[in-house]
């Protein structure tokens, strides 16, 4: 899903709120697939190199920060993109994503015309295509009561006792994933995310395409095709 914004200076409180609801949207829309959100939001009080908002814990900057923080997405641009004479060097121009390493080779190119704004230019990754074969567990299936009882056992301290917080991490999952095996079923399953020609089309948006159409038939064209 791929959102382009401008955020004006003199946007009131609730467009910005607004702003942030679409946010929300998108991240919750995009569903198993990936969020690219870009555009000039024209907030220089935020640092996201140094995670941090320069001005009241409560104000506009400090809430848009927070709300990208709260859905997980990295914002990849670092250096400045704006340039002024006798203003000060700042970052207007964001780029969101929900995985980090789905942007390479970002770079800023030289304004179009007489803007004040630099252009960004960066590669999108291509993602591995959501096809799966073979077996898969059936969580909906899965016997919970004993996945907590085997969870229960363990004697975590022990188990994690000298470990670092990677070392940590791989030692929950695994043994998360042994029990999972034991206590969730297997189902054998074959599942393509899209089967239309065009992968960006979602199940959703082709709904709401028809639904637009519907609603674009004149009463005339709904007589003759009657």
């Amino acid at each position: 899903m791929v959102g382009i914004c401008y955020r004006s200076t003199a946007s009131e409180q609730a467009n910005n709120h607004q702003l942030l609801h679409l946010f929300e949207e998108a991240a919750t829309l995009a569903g198993k697939s990936h969020v690219l959100i870009m555009g000039d939001f024209n907030y220089p009080e935020i640092n996201y190199g140094a995670f941090e908002v320069h001005g009241p814990h409560n104000s506009e900057a400090a809430s848009f920060f927070d709300a990208t923080q709260d859905l997980f997405l990295y914002q990849h641009v670092q250096d400045y993109t704006r340039f002024r004479m006798g203003q000060n060097l700042s970052v207007l121009d964001y780029i969101f994503t929900d995985e980090e390493n789905l942007i390479d080779n970002l770079t800023h190119q030289v304004p179009v015309g007489k803007s004040d704004h630099c252009c960004l230019q960066f590669y999108i990754l291509q993602t591995t295509e959501n096809i799966f074969f073979g077996n898969k567990l059936n969580y909906h299936k899965g016997n919970y009561a004993e996945i907590l009882k085997d969870l229960g056992d363990i004697d975590w301290d022990n188990s994690l006792e000298g470990k670092d917080t990677e070392e940590m991490s791989e030692v929950i999952r695994d043994l998360i994933m042994v029990t999972s095996e034991k206590n969730v079923p297997i189902k054998n399953d074959k599942h393509t995310v899209s089967k239309h020609k065009d992968k960006w089309i979602s199940r959703r948006t082709i709904k709401e395409i028809k639904k637009r159409e519907t609603a674009c038939i004149t009463p005339r064209q709904k007589k003759l095709s009657a």
